[in-house]
């Protein structure tokens, strides 16, 4: 089995961060690259690890992974309505069965 793993937080200071301002759906993607590549596509498990938000409006947040490759995943961050984020942490597992 073979393993890798991260974690990063991205918040209001990264370009193309739109989670603070505006309502509505809004998505924020950044996209993890494999220091070593998977021969096989692996299944990834990704966590909410911490999240700075606003008071004033409810806190509305979801992380999920999308477009696995054997070199790279990309993670969304999404939230809806008023709700205004400054940061969110996230971590991450991949793996897969190869030897």
């Amino acid at each position: 089995m073979k393993i890798r793993n991260g974690q990063a937080y991205y918040d209001k200071t990264i370009g193309g961060w739109n989670l603070l301002t505006g309502d509505g759906i809004r998505d924020y993607y950044t996209t993890i690259s494999f220091k070593e590549s998977f021969t096989k596509i692996p299944n990834i498990m990704l966590a909410l690890s911490g999240v700075d938000i606003i008071n004033k409006h409810n806190s509305r947040i979801k992380v999920y992974v999308d477009n696995v490759t054997t070199h790279d995943f990309t993670i969304c961050i999404h939230t809806w309505g008023d709700t205004e984020i400054y940061g969110a942490g996230v971590c991450w597992i991949a793996y897969s069965d190869e030897n």
